[in-house]
């Protein structure tokens, strides 16, 4: 995965024979939350120029080279663009990773987000609903819990919280 990363590939790429679902909503789906701390970490890059290393720019060359050679050459090209909602990216239903945390029930994944940047008040699912109501609609009383104690972080952010034994 760092390899790709490193030659531009995005975070963020939808892709599009999968309902639009990223990188995220898979680490999400798959309890992976090493793999989803690696990407949280890329979020924003918009590839090898921002790495700025020549390694990576020989590797995106090489990978470019290689899908050509495939036939998938429109594969790369997208593989590197990417959505400008970082962390909250929507998949074809307008569910962003953070929702999708709700849904399965990802609440260590949910945190890594928050702390990241993902939005709870963001209207999601076609502007349907936010994240917080989602979770407040479904019962999720911690998911609830953890919204409700970023939105005072936003207001004093000096303030340190303790979820469910991880510190937010």
């Amino acid at each position: 995965m760092l390899r790709f990363l490193a030659a531009g590939a995005s975070v963020t790429w939808r892709d599009p024979m999968e309902g639009g679902l990223t990188a995220l909503h898979w680490c999400v789906d798959c309890q992976n939350t090493s793999a989803l701390e690696l990407l949280l970490q890329w979020v924003g890059r918009g590839g090898p120029s921002d790495v700025a290393s020549p390694m990576a720019a020989s590797m995106s060359a090489s990978m470019s080279g290689s899908l050509s050679a495939s036939g998938m050459s429109s594969m790369s090209s997208s593989m590197t663009s990417s959505s400008d909602d970082g962390v909250d990216v929507a998949d074809d239903n307008g569910v962003t990773p953070l929702y999708f945390c709700v849904l399965k029930d990802q609440m260590r994944a949910a945190i890594m987000l928050v702390r990241r940047g993902a939005r709870w008040d963001k209207l999601v699912a076609g502007g349907a609903t936010t994240v917080k109501g989602l979770a407040e609609g479904m019962g999720m009383t911690r998911f609830v819990g953890l919204f409700e104690a970023m939105e005072r972080v936003r207001e004093k952010p000096d303030a340190v919280l303790e979820i469910e034994g991880e510190t937010v």
